[in-house]
Order: C-alpha cells, then structure tokens, then sequence
C-alpha cells in the first residue's frame, strides 16, 4: 500500500521540463537546496511534503485505503530592476507552472486526481554589498492530490 512519493515528484519536474514555454528557467531540480544565487533565477524546485493514508470506508478491506500527497513546487524570478518588476516576472512565470498542472491532472498518472493547489508568496531582497539589489519574487505552490489503493 506504500505510495512512491518519489514517482509522483519526478512526474511533476519531468512536466515542468518538458513544457516548452519554461524554457526560460534555468534549472528544474527535484529535492535540492533552495535557490540563493540571483544567477540562477528563474529557478523551480519540487519537493515531497506529506503523504496522510486514511481508510476509504470503515470496515472494509484493509487494502482500501486513500493517500492524500502534498508536492511542493518552489518557484523564483526576480529582478534587479524592482520588487514590482520581479513581481510582474513571477506571475508570468507561475501562469505557465499552473498551466502545466491543470492540463495534466493526474501528473503523468502517477495520481488518480489533483485536488487542490495552495500558493504562499516570500519576497526577499538579495542585498550583498558586493552587488545591485535583485529582488527575489518566491511562490511555493502546494499540489494536493490524491491516489486510492485498493
């Protein structure tokens, strides 16, 4: 009944690579440290969060069960311009990453169903005495899903 969180992550980075209008960012990685480099921005992470198993019906057979998961898709731009501009970039950005996501559902079929999303906005500003101001723009997307077992 174990559910291979692992799977459903690499689905859901293959999707972001694999779509054409975010080949504007310039690293798609699965389960690495957070970006910090202003260079390395647009950036998207993708990390396994939680994975809650309930039964689908009390008193039915043991293997009935459903896994509610919690993927989350990091995403960053930013700009040396302004904290709007970066702002501006982002929501360009996060309108392809949610594109990609409601036009696939189940996430390469490695869950039956998307149940929900969840975005929660960071802004930081890079200030290293060394160089201009960037204005990092983050949303962490939170993909709820869920796959029945069963």
């Amino acid at each position: 009944m174990n559910i291979n969180v692992s799977d459903i992550s690499k689905a859901v980075a293959e999707l972001l690579r694999d779509d054409p209008a975010l080949d504007v960012v310039k690293k798609i990685e699965r389960s690495e440290l957070i970006n910090d480099n202003p260079d390395h921005a647009p950036w998207i992470g993708v990390y396994r969060t939680r994975v809650k198993y309930s039964p689908l019906q009390l008193g039915q057979h043991s293997a009935s069960w459903l896994a509610e998961i919690s993927i989350d898709v990091i995403v960053q731009d930013g700009s040396y311009d302004s904290g709007a501009a970066a702002e501006n970039k982002l929501e360009i950005l996060m309108r392809d990453v949610m594109r990609v996501f409601m036009d696939n559902l189940t996430l390469k079929n490695k869950v039956d169903q998307i149940t929900g999303f969840e975005q929660e906005y960071i802004f930081r500003p890079d200030e290293d005495e060394d160089s201009d101001k960037f204005f990092f723009q983050t949303t962490i997307l939170t993909i709820e899903a869920e796959v029945r077992t069963g």
